[in-house]
C-alpha cells in the first residue's frame, strides 16, 4: 500500500486501520467530515514524509503518526481546529525539523514529540489557546534550541524538555499564565 484517498463521506476511520503499513507515502484526505485521527491509525507508517490536517480535524489521537521515521512535514489547513494532540502522536518521528502549532490547540499530550531527535523550531501561532503542555512532550528533541512558551500555558508537566541537549532558552510569552512546571 503506498497511497491512501481518504473519500468525501468519511466521517471514522478505526484504531490500527492502517497501522505498519510501511511503504504508506501518500495520504490525501478529501473527508470534510473526519474529526479526529483515531489511536494508531497511522503507527509504524516508515515511508509517510508528510501529512495534511483538515481543518475538520479536531483531535490526533494516541500513537496516531508513532514511529513514523520519515515524516518530515506536519502542515495544518488554515483555520485549524485541532484542540488535541494526544500522547505519543508524533513520537519518534526523527525527521520532523519544525512544526508550527495552530492557534486552536488547547492540550499537547504526554510523550507527543518525544524522541524527535531533528526537531529545532517550534512555533505557536498567536493567539495561541495551548494550556497544558504533557509529561516528556519534547523529551528526547536533542536538536531543539529554543522555544517560546505561550502566554496562555498554565502547565508543563515533569520531564517536557528532558534530553534536549542543545536547548538553550525556554522564554515565556508575557503576561505568562504558568503556574506550575
Amino acid at each position: 500500500l503506498k497511497e491512501i484517498v481518504i473519500p468525501q463521506k468519511v466521517s471514522k476511520i478505526g484504531k490500527f486501520a492502517f497501522q505498519s503499513c510501511t511503504s504508506l507515502k501518500n495520504i490525501k484526505i478529501l473527508s470534510s467530515s473526519l474529526l479526529m485521527f483515531s489511536k494508531s491509525i497511522f503507527d509504524g507508517c516508515y515511508s509517510l514524509t508528510k501529512i495534511f490536517i483538515p481543518s475538520s480535524i479536531k483531535e490526533i489521537g494516541e500513537f496516531s503518526f508513532n514511529r513514523g521515521t520519515s515524516l518530515s512535514q506536519i502542515i495544518f489547513e488554515i483555520p485549524s481546529f485541532v484542540e488535541t494532540i494526544s500522547i505519543s502522536a508524533f513520537l519518534g518521528c526523527s525527521h520532523l525539523k519544525e512544526i508550527s502549532i495552530p492557534s486552536s490547540l488547547i492540550e499537547i499530550g504526554e510523550f507527543s514529540f518525544n524522541g524527535c531527535s531533528l526537531l529545532e523550531k517550534v512555533s505557536f501561532n498567536k493567539p495561541s489557546n495551548l494550556i497544558r503542555i504533557g509529561k516528556n512532550a519534547f523529551n528526547g528533541c536533542v536538536s531543539l534550541h529554543q522555544i517560546e512558551i505561550p502566554s496562555s500555558v498554565v502547565q508543563i508537566s515533569d520531564s517536557t524538555f528532558e534530553g534536549c541537549l542543545k536547548l538553550k532558552k525556554v522564554e515565556f510569552e508575557k503576561p505568562s499564565s504558568i503556574n506550575s512546571i
